[in-house]
C-alpha cells in the first residue's frame, strides 16, 4: 500500500510539473504573440506613414511641374509678343498674331 501511495504521489507530482512546464510554454507562446503583433502594427504604421510621404512628395512634384509649366507659358507669351510688336512686316506680323492667338485657345 505503500509503494502505492508512492507511486501515486510521483504520478501526481510528475503531473504537476508538466501542468507547470505546460502553462509556461502556454505564457511563453502568448507573450510572443502580442510581441509579434504588435510588431506588425508598428510596421504597418510605418508602411502607411511612407506611402503618406510619398503622396506628399508626389503632390509636391506635379505642383511644382504646374508651375514650372505656368512660367513656361508665360515666358512664351511675352517672347511672342516682343517678337510681334518688333516685326516690320505688316503680313508677318498679322500670321504671328493669329498664331499666337490660337496657341493661347
Amino acid at each position: 500500500a505503500e509503494q502505492r501511495r508512492k507511486t501515486v504521489e510521483a504520478k501526481h507530482k510528475k503531473q504537476q510539473e508538466w501542468d507547470q512546464k505546460h502553462h509556461e510554454l502556454q505564457l511563453r507562446l502568448a507573450k510572443a504573440a502580442a510581441e509579434n503583433e504588435e510588431r506588425l502594427e508598428d510596421e504597418a504604421r510605418e508602411a502607411q506613414e511612407h506611402d503618406a510621404n510619398q503622396r506628399e512628395e508626389q503632390e509636391e512634384i506635379v505642383e511644382m511641374h504646374r508651375v514650372t509649366n505656368a512660367q513656361l507659358a508665360d515666358q512664351r507669351g511675352r517672347h511672342q509678343a516682343l517678337c510681334i510688336s518688333r516685326c516690320t512686316s505688316p503680313k508677318l506680323k498679322q500670321v504671328a498674331q493669329s498664331l499666337a492667338e490660337v496657341q493661347q485657345a
